[in-house]
């Protein structure tokens, strides 16, 4: 394995227990986003949230994972070992972290991967509002060769929180979302997945602007709409208080779906596979403490499939 940009990103070494094979069908890729509520003073039970978040990832039989808010040093122990021991996967990105700062202050973001990593870079946004600018949040980039389909360009990130002024942050980060894929994507020669929380519903201007600037294809929406499904399914409210206790006992109201898979294929000038989306559901919705779920988010995974290897 290789690591470049030190002390931006790292790339995993095996861990202890048992690693995946390789044995993944042909043409197909399993992807899952997720905020684990890990925020420093807010995210309640961690200890006991967070280790049966592992296992139920763990048992998810996804090929790469985006998770949100794994923010280390700000517990007793470094969240992202439970995440990384506890699930087995053997390949790992970390988020961008303030060098030099307090090891608590990192992105919260962490990509876990059955298959090697190739090649990663990190991201820090530049503008931020209110308390998200305690984090470092920004954008992980791995380039993971995925079996039957080859080198794949993964991108988690987790954007501003919160309307008014931070609607317009979430603009400027959108911008750098799009600059940064580009930079590392933008001679279309691989397929691109972006996951992440980026808080901010499907219409929005954030959301149309790295959708239309890249394109990507919303892997939730486009699976649902063309599926005679129940209202729930449907919205695909990723944050919805009526289905979850953690979001009701602080008050909230608002259903908004904030939580996305987005993929583009490569070019056709490289040959690039069509990609079909042959499921997406929202995951981790079930109470599971008490009349808690696992997390103040539901998360989300698809299941993609490559026409061709590549």
């Amino acid at each position: 394995m290789m690591k470049i940009g030190f002390p931006y990103f790292f790339l995993a070494i095996a861990v202890a227990s048992a690693p995946f094979t390789n044995e993944a069908h042909a043409g197909k890729l399993s992807v899952l986003t997720y905020n684990v509520w890990g925020a420093p003073f807010s995210g309640k039970k961690v200890r006991k949230r967070h280790p049966l978040i592992a296992d139920a990832l763990k048992d998810s039989g996804a090929d790469v994972i985006a998770l949100e808010e794994v923010f280390d040093g700000c517990l007793p122990r470094k969240e992202s070992k439970t995440f990384l021991k506890r699930t087995a996967y053997p390949y790992f990105v970390k988020g961008p972290r303030k060098v030099g700062g307090d090891r608590c202050v990192n992105s919260g973001v962490l990509l876990l991967s059955k298959h090697p990593v190739l090649a990663s870079a990190t991201l820090i946004y530049n503008r931020c509002s209110g308390t998200d600018c305690l984090a470092r949040k920004g954008v992980a980039y791995a380039k993971i060769e995925i079996p039957g389909v080859g080198p794949v360009d993964f991108y988690a990130t987790h954007t501003n929180a919160g309307p008014g002024k931070a609607a317009n942050v979430r603009l400027a980060q959108a911008a750098q979302i799009v600059e940064f894929i580009q930079k590392y994507s933008g001679d279309g020669e691989r397929p691109v997945v972006l996951m992440g929380d980026l808080n901010a519903a499907p219409d929005s201007p954030e959301i149309l602007l790295v959708r239309n600037s890249l394109g990507l294809r919303d892997v939730y929406s486009e699976y649902v709409e063309s599926r005679d499904v129940d209202e729930v399914t449907r919205a695909g409210y990723t944050a919805d208080p009526s289905r979850n206790a953690i979001l009701s006992g602080r008050g909230e109201t608002e259903k908004v779906r904030i939580d996305y898979l987005m993929v583009r294929p490569a070019a056709a000038a490289f040959a690039g596979a069509p990609v079909t989306v042959n499921r997406a559901r929202m995951i981790f919705e079930a109470p599971v403490i008490g009349n808690w779920p696992l997390s103040d988010h539901f998360g989300v995974q698809g299941e993609l499939e490559f026409s061709a290897s590549r």
